[in-house]
């Protein structure tokens, strides 16, 4: 049975709040609420790894999701602890990693986009070929967040602590793969 209380409201449908499940099914609201973190940490632990999640190929399915920081931790923080790491050793293999602006700084094989020289002066065919790419490539990743935070509710306005909040988006990650045939 799987159980939507206020912070995972959206993985269930309304008519299934605990309240309504405790009521029908006679327990007490307080454990409708400890099934609801329960299934909630189930799936949470189902959700791919880095590692998996490279595995697969892009098509703006959201992939894998960092643990949640406090609001405080710039991207390029978390990036540098939970993904750098990997992308760095393949970027020492050759093969480059593109990365929005907000990765400036990042290391050896992140290239973000370059603006445009001052003066007027063009930029050259290798670089306006990059931002392109780059470009067409951010729309994945606004098309996996707009997924994740379209279809389930409880990731649109949250205020729940960090710990908590990853692990609703993990399970929500786990049913929006299971949702679009990504695992069975």
């Amino acid at each position: 049975m799987l159980l939507a209380g206020s912070a995972g409201a959206a993985l269930v449908p309304r008519p299934h709040h605990p309240d309504a499940l405790a009521r029908d099914h006679g327990i007490s609201r307080a454990t409708a609420y400890r099934y609801l973190d329960e299934v909630i940490a189930v799936l949470a632990d189902q959700a791919p790894g880095l590692r998996q999640a490279l595995k697969r190929a892009p098509n703006g399915l959201p992939l894998w999701l960092s643990a949640a920081e406090p609001g405080s931790v710039h991207d390029i923080t978390a990036a540098r602890r939970d993904a750098l790491p990997a992308l760095y050793r393949a970027a020492a293999t050759g093969l480059p990693t593109l990365a929005d602006p907000g990765y400036e700084g990042a290391g050896i094989g992140i290239h973000i986009p370059v603006t445009q020289y001052p003066a007027g002066r063009k930029l050259d065919i290798n670089t306006r070929t990059r931002n392109a790419v780059l470009r067409s490539m951010r729309c994945l990743g606004e098309r996996g967040f707009a997924l994740l935070t379209g279809r389930w509710r409880a990731l649109q306005h949250i205020t729940a602590s960090p710990s908590k909040i990853g692990d609703i988006a993990r399970a929500a990650l786990v049913l929006t793969h299971f949702e679009y045939d990504y695992i069975t």
